[in-house]
């Protein structure tokens, strides 16, 4: 079903395979607020940017916005429309807006998520030719007009993005791919607890491991501790382990195998209620984070 990182991944794959197809250049850009992917041009595209994105917007409707400077209002017309496009010539940064949903219409995404792009400009003064960001972000904001470019993860980017090693990867510069003092690069687990087989016990258990889907993809794996019988739906499969244990096994999770060091605990009830890091858990040193 549609999780926000997908929809993330959906936008990104839009965006980038329609300036693809037009020749135009660009490259991602560790963003300082990462809920979403941040993609970069050069200024002088501006033009054949507008072109290619009001055609994209035009066969799948979806709505623009200027982000610097700030456009407070709502947009309203779609990115198809002419008037959509009325702060873009000042526009440093940009902002592209799907509405998504599933056939339950329970998750939406709009507003919240999208994929920015900054027009970056070329600086000749200095003794090397230098690209130059409108915005800061995490790593530098001049970067030399020359640097190779690499594949990069989108957990490398996006702190709330799955870190399968499976899942295609994006484009960035060489310059911005160093490690940060935020990125948590060892494996997270999550052990939910599962205590009593009744209906609302079960249904207290699908709340956890959805919430664990959407909004915690970057979990490794997700060990259901059930000291009770596990309801038949419930079966191991990859990224997921049951282990049947006595009540009272809290307190002998490190005995748990193949547990990560690492890991969030879910007691019956618990819910991850919106997108989170492992940053938000853990010190990138391994260190649980003060909550």
């Amino acid at each position: 079903g549609l999780t926000i990182d997908l929809a993330r991944r959906f936008d990104h794959d839009l965006v980038t395979r329609a300036l693809d197809a037009a020749g135009i250049c660009w490259f991602a850009v560790p963003a300082l607020d990462d809920r979403r992917i941040c993609l970069a041009v050069e200024s002088r595209d501006k033009g054949a940017v507008r072109r290619v994105l009001r055609a994209l917007l035009e066969e799948h409707t979806g709505y623009v916005t200027s982000v610097s400077p700030a456009q407070p209002d709502t947009p309203e017309e779609p990115g198809s429309y002419v008037k959509a496009w009325k702060h873009y010539a000042k526009a440093r940064v940009i902002r592209l807006v799907w509405l998504r949903t599933e056939p339950t219409e329970n998750l939406w995404t709009g507003d919240d998520q999208g994929i920015e792009i900054e027009f970056w400009t070329r600086n000749t003064n200095l003794p090397t030719e230098r690209l130059i960001g409108p915005r800061p972000n995490r790593v530098q904001r001049a970067v030399p007009s020359d640097a190779p470019g690499v594949e990069i993860g989108f957990d490398r980017l996006c702190g709330y993005s799955d870190a399968d090693g499976e899942l295609e990867p994006t484009v960035t510069l060489e310059t911005f791919d160093v490690v940060r003092l935020d990125e948590v690069d060892f494996p997270v687990d999550a052990v939910v607890l599962f205590e009593h087989a009744t209906g609302w016990g079960e249904e207290l258990l699908r709340a956890a491991l959805r919430s664990l889907y959407q909004y915690a993809p970057w979990t490794n794996t997700v060990h259901v501790v059930a000291q009770a019988a596990p309801p038949a739906w419930l079966t191991a499969a990859e990224g997921l382990s049951v282990v049947r244990a006595r009540p009272g096994a809290e307190a002998l999770l490190h005995q748990l195998p193949g547990l990560s060091p690492h890991f969030l605990l879910l007691r019956p009830g618990a819910v991850v209620g919106r997108p989170v890091r492992p940053f938000d858990y853990f010190m990138p040193g391994g260190a649980a984070r003060p909550r």
